[in-house]
């Protein structure tokens, strides 16, 4: 199987006819709001892990909003290489533990051993 055959695979495309309704989809969601969007990928993908990485940018802070506006449990999470900004740090904070939605908190991954993410 070729490196692309691969991945989609692994994202539950495995044949040309599901590549095909995938199309298909695309199409009809075309100038649909981003809830709606957002809400075909959640029932689609239902019962497989599904998150955000986010950097937590304005971007990335629209999309958490619409995503949770779809689906208030959707797992948010970071890469932290140990160089984001205060700035960064403090919009990601907003978003941990023991705040108001303690359930939608912001999980951290970071670099392997040698490497220590700032706190």
């Amino acid at each position: 199987m070729t490196e692309r055959g691969s991945d989609l695979a692994s994202a539950g495309l495995d044949s040309g006819r599901e590549i095909e309704h995938l199309a298909e989809q695309s199409a009809a969601l075309e100038g649909q709001s981003p809830e709606a969007i957002l809400a075909w990928v959640f029932e689609r993908w239902a019962g497989q892990r599904i998150g955000l990485s986010s950097a937590f940018g304005p971007e990335g802070c629209a999309l958490i909003h619409l995503a949770r506006r779809v689906r208030p449990d959707v797992p948010v999470y970071t890469i932290d290489t140990g160089y984001l900004f205060a700035e960064t740090l403090a919009v990601r904070e907003a978003f941990g533990p023991g705040r108001r939605h303690p359930r939608r908190r912001a999980a951290r991954h970071h670099p392997g051993p040698g490497r220590a993410p700032r706190p």
